[in-house]
C-alpha cells in the first residue's frame, strides 16, 4: 500500500524554523511513508524554489533528495489563496509548477479552484465561477497533458 502525506506538515512547525526538505523527508519515511505529497508553497507560495530561478533544477533536485531517502513523489500540491484574489501571474506560476511536477515524477497536480479569481469579487454568480475557472486552468491542463501527469481539482 502507498502511504503518502505533504511533506509540509512536517516542515512547518509555528514557532519553529522550517526543517530542511531532506530532513523532513526523513521523518516521513522513518514514520513509514513510502509516497509523499510535495507541497510547491513551500516558500509562501513566490515559486523562486530554495531561492533559485530556475525551478526545473531545484524540482530535480527534490526529486533525487525524495529518492535518495527511499520515497517517491505521488503528487504535488500547488499554492493556493483560499478566499483572496488570485496573484498576478498566477497562471504562468501554475504552469511552472505543473513543469516541476513533471520533473520530480509526480503522477498527479493538485489545484484549488476555490482561489478568488475577481478582485472586486461580491457573491457567487455560478457561471462567471466556472468561465474563469476554465480560463485559469484550460492552459495547465493543456501543460499537464504534455508532460503526462494529471491534474486533480480540490
Amino acid at each position: 500500500m502507498r502511504i503518502s502525506i505533504n511533506e509540509d506538515y512536517i516542515r512547518v512547525r509555528p514557532g519553529n524554523p522550517k526543517r530542511s526538505h531532506r530532513e523532513a523527508m526523513q521523518i516521513l519515511k522513518d514514520g513509514g511513508f513510502d509516497t509523499l505529497d510535495f507541497g510547491m508553497f513551500c516558500n509562501g507560495g513566490d515559486f523562486q524554489y530554495g531561492g533559485k530561478e530556475d525551478h526545473i533544477a531545484y524540482a530535480s533536485s527534490i526529486r533525487e533528495c525524495a529518492e535518495g531517502i527511499g520515497l517517491q513523489i505521488n503528487q504535488t500540491h500547488v499554492p493556493f489563496y483560499e478566499v483572496l484574489p488570485m496573484p498576478e501571474g498566477y497562471v504562468e506560476k501554475l504552469i511552472r509548477c505543473v513543469e516541476s511536477s513533471a520533473v520530480m515524477g509526480a503522477d498527479c497536480v493538485v489545484v484549488h479552484a476555490d482561489t478568488w479569481y475577481e478582485p472586486q469579487y461580491v457573491q457567487w454568480d455560478y457561471d462567471t465561477v466556472l468561465n474563469t475557472i476554465y480560463d485559469v486552468f484550460a492552459p495547465i491542463v493543456e501543460t499537464a497533458e504534455k508532460r503526462g501527469v494529471r491534474i486533480a481539482m480540490e
